[in-house]
């Protein structure tokens, strides 16, 4: 969908997207970098300088004239709550396989695919088509894939694609990864009195530190908090811990779609602007804008992309108005 210890690495890797499209908001958003870039971005300020604060307007405006017919219906779904066109919606849900899943890489024919099913929700959501028939079909799938042990884990059919690291059968980094984000979806579609979604809470509480951070990539901090604030409420320990932990890593080494992610998540679970969890995290978005109202993505050509995912956190958080 950014966020890790030790390596972070290349969203772009191996995995073709939609309509080109390579990535998105909840998954291949910075998996090969947190900490990092500081040299290549002091050379990109010679050229392109960051704004003082953050303007939600030159945002919008930077993806109107920049992005493809596909962004910019995204984009108005997302601004004004309309649903998306039907052919744009069939686009999608046409890839969907016989076991509700949707395909590995949104490619027609291939086996189904967790995480990519999962961005088939996020697309749903941004086409505001969350009650689509497609989604049940989505839900039974995730719940038919469930491990015994409480888990989510990528078929090992899908290496024949050669997936990237957080989505590689037979990692455990991945796979609690891939639990949290797919836990956090089924409580976000609210099946949070499913016997599934406490064995997959009881699988996580499994990889927690001491100090309340979870084991593997730093993406699964934000994604394991909201879904166990979602189950558990936002004073559990848990929840509070993940958060400390990633309030405390430096500004510069957050990318703006980690932010817009992190965002995204939490106000999925209920976080507002107004608390200081968001608040501590929306103060280092404010400093990542370019003049030009676009945001740095993780991978070269990808600025309308990262701009979307940053746009439609902060719509989640009703920090820009329906229009």
């Amino acid at each position: 969908m950014g966020w890790l210890p030790s390596a972070f690495f290349w969203a772009s890797k191996s995995v073709h997207y939609w309509l080109g499209i390579t990535s998105f908001l909840g998954i291949t958003m910075s998996f090969f970098k947190v900490f990092g870039k500081k040299e290549e971005k002091e050379e990109k300020e010679v050229a392109k300088k960051l704004r003082p604060s953050l303007d939600t307007k030159l945002a919008i405006e930077f993806v109107q004239k920049n992005s493809n017919p596909e962004q910019r219906e995204r984009l108005e779904c997302i601004l004004t709550g309309r649903k998306a066109k039907q052919d744009v919606l069939n686009s999608l849900v046409e890839l969907q396989n016989p076991d509700g899943g949707f395909p590995y890489g949104l490619e027609k024919g291939r086996p189904s695919s967790i995480m990519d099913s999962l961005l088939a929700l996020v697309r749903l959501e941004e086409y505001n088509c969350l009650d689509h028939e497609s989604v049940d079909e989505v839900v039974r799938f995730l719940f038919s894939v469930q491990k015994s042990d409480g888990s989510w884990e990528e078929p090992s059919v899908i290496e024949e694609f050669n997936p990237p690291p957080w989505m590689k059968p037979g990692d455990l980094k991945a796979k609690v990864l891939t639990t949290a984000y797919t836990s956090f979806w089924l409580a976000k579609l609210n099946y949070v009195d499913r016997e599934e979604l406490i064995d997959a809470m009881d699988f996580l509480m499994r990889f927690v530190h001491p100090d309340g951070h979870f084991y593997g990539f730093l993406h699964t901090n934000w994604v394991a908090a909201s879904f166990l604030a979602m189950m558990l409420g936002r004073d559990n320990w848990t929840v509070k811990g993940a958060i400390s932990f990633l309030k405390e890593i430096p500004s510069d080494s957050w990318e703006p779609s980690q932010l817009g992610w992190l965002l995204w998540s939490l106000a999925s679970a209920g976080f507002s602007a107004n608390d200081p969890e968001v608040k501590h995290f929306l103060g280092i978005l404010n400093k990542k804008q370019w003049e030009d109202g676009s945001f740095e993505p993780e991978a070269e050509g990808r600025e309308v992309e990262t701009t979307i995912e940053i746009i439609k956190a902060l719509k989640l958080l009703g920090l820009i108005q329906e229009g």
